[in-house]
């Protein structure tokens, strides 16, 4: 029995328009969605978002990626935070969204909690003091954009600060609380 030619015309395009066409609607509709998809702050900057920072020493950062390799040592000198000479810390580093900054608070072995927030850049440069506490500051972190860090302070009870990176425009937006993150 064989079909007219009619016949495999609406044939196909029945085929077409129920089976072929929804699967092409779907494999166009997921490229446009990955297209339209707004990209990480890494991955705009072309950054490897698998970088991890730590402590390496105690006047020491490290950098490496999660797989072990490119691991760099940045040592920090010391500063000026009051306490026996050489008696400092680095603790709570952070990098920044690109990749390019540690956040970090440096804390001294005084018999009171002293520390500061800091940045460096990654090679180890530009070394700067974001603020000049005499408290205890800790649990610095950089907003996802990279815009705000936001950080506790203890004086006689515990708040929560952000500021820019630069540590200016400190704001108060917590007057009672620990550990923030964003």
């Amino acid at each position: 029995m064989s079909m007219s030619r009619q016949a495999i015309s609406a044939w196909t395009r029945r085929y077409f328009i129920h089976l072929l066409l929804p699967a092409c609607l779907i494999v166009t509709g997921s490229l446009l969605v990955e297209i339209g998809r707004p990209a990480s702050a890494a991955e705009s900057a072309g950054i490897d978002p698998n970088r991890i920072v730590y402590v390496a020493g105690a006047n020491s950062l490290g950098l490496i990626d999660a797989d072990g390799t490119h691991k760099t040592i940045i040592t920090v000198p010391p500063t000026n935070l009051p306490g026996p000479v050489g008696a400092f810390s680095i603790l709570e580093p952070d990098l920044s969204p690109t990749g390019k900054t540690i956040l970090f608070v440096e804390y001294s072995d005084n018999p009171v909690c002293i520390t500061m927030l800091y940045t460096v850049n990654v090679d180890g440069s530009g070394l700067t003091a974001l603020q000049d506490n005499q408290g205890c500051t800790y649990n610095p972190r950089w907003s996802p954009n990279g815009s705000r860090i936001v950080f506790s302070s203890a004086g006689f009870s515990t708040s929560i600060w952000t500021s820019n990176p630069d540590g200016t425009d400190p704001i108060e937006v917590a007057n009672f609380g620990g550990l923030p993150s964003w």
